[in-house]
């Protein structure tokens, strides 16, 4: 009917297959049009499509093909779950995955489930040993497959992981990794990412140069992962990038540069409605100190849920996030720090 134009009208199909009860097109066009809502930043209403794609698929015959797309779709429902931060159904939904990728014993789909089990433990305060063996799982399995994108996942987690436990170096050396896998026109790639690599790699590694005191070439890391996220145009990878800079600048003392960065931050979260990045209390306390109430009070609107424990336990560096840390550091100082270099994980 739509000919050339079914892409245009993908939702319409969709919304049409469900509610004649075809099954096998209602699957096809509910992840097709998901997949439409998540690369435009509509991430709830790709959770509804995702939701009912799952429940198109329990009215199928089981073959081999539909427990690989039952994986698929369990994937997809925890990329959207992961932005709004309903981290409640995440771990069921990987878990569930976790169980029919280990019965089709089909390797690249676990390591994509070990990437998002890696990522679970990062994003809600788990042992940061579960976030290191994961993302090693992940990379082992990328180089057995020679699979990039997974060999990308695995630095990907493991410079959250270096990171988070105050090994600034490992996470420098995981972020330089990255790059070489995303130069060219593989900036363009997000490899099944809720962040574009690209733009995470230089956005953590503006951070982490921050804590050693190189300003400089952390600077320009900042600033590059935010002219790439606008090229690229997702919100998602801007406020990360945007929040990337804001730490370095916070922690210079260049802190009305910060709170720019801050800001803006928070009207994307506002308008995308991504729930994960927005900014805990302390970033609210630190733009008061520097602004006064009126504007710590335009930085709480909307924005009253505190971020999720980004420091795994079992870190011997950091207890607390770093960012939550630092911020509470940036209120009590007006003149920049010369951190000390962070000690290694053993």
């Amino acid at each position: 009917m739509y000919g050339d134009r079914l892409d245009e009208h993908i939702e319409r199909l969709a919304h049409h297959a469900l509610r004649g009860e075809v099954w096998d097109k209602a699957l096809a066009y509910l992840r097709q049009a998901g997949a439409r809502a998540a690369a435009r930043s509509a991430h709830r209403e790709a959770l509804g499509y995702f939701e009912h794609a799952l429940s198109a698929l329990t009215h199928l015959p089981e073959t081999r093909e539909t427990r690989e797309q039952a994986i698929d779709v369990r994937l997809d429902l925890r990329n959207a779950l992961f932005v709004l931060a309903e981290f409640g159904r995440i771990e069921g939904c990987v878990r569930e995955a976790e169980i029919l990728a280990t019965t089709l014993d089909d390797q690249r789909r676990l390591g994509w489930v070990w990437t998002y089990m890696s990522s679970y433990h990062w994003t809600t305060g788990g042992h940061v040993t579960a976030v290191q063996t994961y993302a090693q799982k992940v990379e082992a399995i990328g180089e057995t497959l020679s699979d990039v994108p997974l060999q990308v996942a695995a630095q990907y987690y493991r410079a959250a992981a270096s990171y988070i436990s105050g090994d600034h170096e490992g996470a420098e050396a995981c972020c330089r990794s990255m790059l070489s896998f995303v130069h060219g026109d593989r900036h363009r790639e997000r490899f099944r990412l809720p962040l574009f690599p690209a733009v995470l790699s230089r956005a953590l590694l503006a951070r982490t140069l921050a804590e050693r005191g190189v300003f400089e070439e952390g600077e320009a890391h900042g600033h590059e992962a935010i002219r790439i996220a606008e090229a690229l145009d997702h919100p998602f990878s801007l406020i990360y990038a945007s929040l990337g800079l804001a730490y370095l600048d916070g922690i210079r003392g260049e802190l009305s540069q910060a709170a720019r960065l801050l800001e803006r931050a928070l009207a994307q979260c506002r308008e995308w409605n991504i729930t994960l990045l927005t900014p805990p209390p302390p970033w609210r306390r630190w733009v008061m100190c520097t602004y006064g109430q009126d504007a710590s009070e335009r930085a709480s609107h909307g924005c009253s849920r505190p971020w999720p424990p980004m420091s795994p336990r079992g870190s011997d560096t950091t207890t607390q996030s770093a960012s939550c840390s630092s911020a509470r550091r940036i209120c009590s100082r007006t003149e920049p720090r010369t951190p000390a270099r962070a000690p290694t994980v053993p």
